[in-house]
């Protein structure tokens, strides 16, 4: 388990500074800075607070500003990056939905499955079973 978070580390690292220089070039700077902030740490917990602390802007600032420029709110983009990185490893299917989930920053289970629904329209187990046919 520690040998695959380091590689998880590694490629997040990797992905989020791919998009931090090509992908994002339509962004503002703040909102450059906190997608980079939510891709390196998208394995944690993250809330408006910290990620605003940690891209040194007041938090209803990067609130507005990331909504109008990306059309999600915070809490959406860090909810549909979070379910991008889990559906590999329900494909793979080495590890439980527990384990997935909090791998990938939730702290609940049944959380993690409510997000992964309305992400996705379906729940993990259903997500496994469709990979799987």
């Amino acid at each position: 388990m520690p040998s695959l978070y380091e590689i998880s580390r590694v490629l997040l690292t990797e992905y989020s500074e791919s998009v931090w220089h090509y992908s994002n070039s339509e962004y503002s700077a703040v909102v450059k800075k906190a997608i980079h902030y939510i891709l390196l740490h998208i394995d944690d917990p993250l809330t408006l607070e910290e990620i605003a602390r940690n891209t040194y802007v007041n938090p209803a600032h990067l609130s507005r500003k990331f909504k109008s420029e990306t059309r999600m709110t915070l809490t959406q983009f860090i909810h549909f990056k979070k379910i991008e990185e889990a559906k590999p490893y329900l494909e793979k299917g080495n590890l439980t939905i527990t384990e997935i989930a909090l791998l990938v920053g939730f702290n609940d289970p049944n959380y993690f499955g409510k997000v992964f629904k309305k992400v996705t329209g379906m729940t993990p187990s259903q997500f496994i079973a469709n990979t799987r046919k």
